[in-house]
């Protein structure tokens, strides 16, 4: 197993060695964040594959969209940018949500 590991994470980079492309821009948000970023992987590409073979550790493996999310240091944030199995990078916003009462929707509404 210990072979194919090298093998695995070259055929994951020889990409960005060979052929640089253009780097995925990281989508900003304007206003509150995490600190984190949301990783969203191309179709097709398998992510325990490609978080094994970047040795990138999540803090979220999202089911909903082939991505990760976590705390990636600026190194690896440019790394993930020149990959391209990346299909974008985004900035982990903090949204809040509010309720209104009834009271408060009736008064908005008179």
């Amino acid at each position: 197993m210990r072979l194919y590991s090298p093998v695995i994470a070259l055929a994951f980079l020889l990409p960005v060695l060979v052929a640089p492309s253009s780097l995925v821009q990281v989508e900003k948000f304007h206003g509150e964040t995490s600190g984190r970023h949301i990783v969203k992987l191309k179709p097709g590409v398998d992510r325990s594959s490609f978080v094994f073979a970047t040795n990138i550790v999540p803090t979220h493996n999202w089911t909903v969209i082939n991505g990760f999310a976590g705390d990636f240091t600026e190194e690896q944030i440019n790394m993930l940018r020149a990959n391209g199995d990346v299909e974008s990078i985004s900035e982990d916003a903090i949204l809040q949500a509010s309720v209104a009462t009834q009271s408060e929707l009736h008064s908005s509404l008179a």
